[in-house]
């Protein structure tokens, strides 16, 4: 089954939550209760239980379910979308500089292989051969 783009941003913005936290994957599912591999599978995109979202939503202040869900900010305390706002710009700088990456290796390893052995032209006995 194929992720939708709404599911995809829902898990960027579920991502940038933990982030906020300064835990690892792991770390954060077991501070709010929930399995690992439960919190893994929502942070690429799978749905999230409403039970789930209650817990998040318990353990984030200030955080919106408008905002998770459907990206709308207006109910959101400002501090807490302004350094959302910086993480984004962060990971949006970071999936940049890794793109500009992967396309300079593509690049270099579809270019033809040159390898140096000299000089093309031999000299023997004043002769060119």
């Amino acid at each position: 089954m194929a992720l939708s783009d709404n599911d995809n941003e829902i898990a960027q913005r579920i991502r940038l939550v933990r982030k906020l936290s300064g835990l690892d994957q792991q770390q954060f599912a077991k501070r709010i209760g929930i399995p690992y591999k439960s919190w893994n599978h929502y942070e690429t995109g799978y749905p999230m239980r409403r039970e789930v979202l209650v817990t998040l939503l318990r353990h984030v202040e200030g955080l919106s379910v408008d905002w998770l869900w459907f990206g709308r900010t207006g109910n959101m305390p400002a501090g807490l979308l302004k350094q959302l706002q910086q993480l984004e710009r962060q990971e949006r700088e970071e999936r940049r500089k890794a793109e500009r990456a992967a396309s300079r290796q593509i690049l270099i390893d579809t270019l033809p292989k040159v390898r140096r052995y000299g000089p093309t032209i031999k000299v023997t006995m004043g002769r060119r051969k």
